[in-house]
């Protein structure tokens, strides 16, 4: 006979016992199911949080890198318009120089080439006025015409040519040929006296045509 025979309340007390164990080993279970299904959720939703993170912030990364792009391109071309901008500004400036300069240069060659000229002229006016002898008792009139070749100590005569003779002036042209001309430095004058056509009257005026 088992020793709990005859003992119903002990036998009771010890199923209820064993049964109390049970379900908290059943709850236990239940506990610890549960704690790793919310600790597996709570690792699957880091998980996918950090990797929606991760997408969002490799996204933020890229509109970025193409804004400091665009940027950068924008700035480039700012640059470089700049520097067009500043290289046509100087060649404009430069130019402007360079126009002032041979505008100041022609006036100044100008002035001082018509100074020679005219400084020149009177010479000549005064080397053949006094080389000519003339009755100024007698009208006359005569043209001549000169030309001379330029040499390094003045002009030589190559030829005078009687244009014009009223009658008193057949001699004038031994006298021009036997005249030592001055010559000017500028050849644009050089050239003006290589030809000389004049024109004599009884008041001995000497005019250049």
């Amino acid at each position: 006979m088992p020793f709990w025979s005859g003992q119903p309340g002990r036998v009771k007390d010890l199923k209820a016992s064993l049964v109390e164990a049970s379900l908290y080993v059943l709850k236990s279970k239940v506990f610890t199911m549960r704690l790793l299904l919310l600790l597996s959720i709570l690792c699957l939703n880091s998980s996918l949080s950090f990797a929606i993170e991760k997408d969002i912030s490799s996204k933020d990364d890229a509109e970025l890198d193409r804004i400091f792009a665009e940027l950068d391109q924008e700035e480039q071309q700012k640059i470089r318009e700049r520097r067009a901008i500043e290289a046509y500004s100087k060649a404009i400036a430069q130019r402007e120089r360079e126009h002032h300069q041979h505008t100041k240069e022609r006036s100044t060659y100008g002035s001082e080439s018509d100074e020679e000229f005219q400084i020149y002229t009177a010479k000549f006016h005064n080397l053949i006025n006094n080389a000519i002898d003339l009755d100024m008792n007698q009208p006359f009139e005569c043209r001549i015409n000169i030309k001379l070749i330029p040499t390094k100590n003045g002009f030589i005569v190559q030829k005078v040519t009687m244009l014009y003779d009223s009658g008193h002036c057949n001699h004038i042209p031994r006298v021009l040929e036997k005249l030592e001309y001055p010559i000017p430095t500028r050849k644009d004058n050089i050239d003006k006296f290589r030809d000389i056509s004049m024109t004599l009257r009884n008041d001995k005026l000497l005019e250049s045509e």
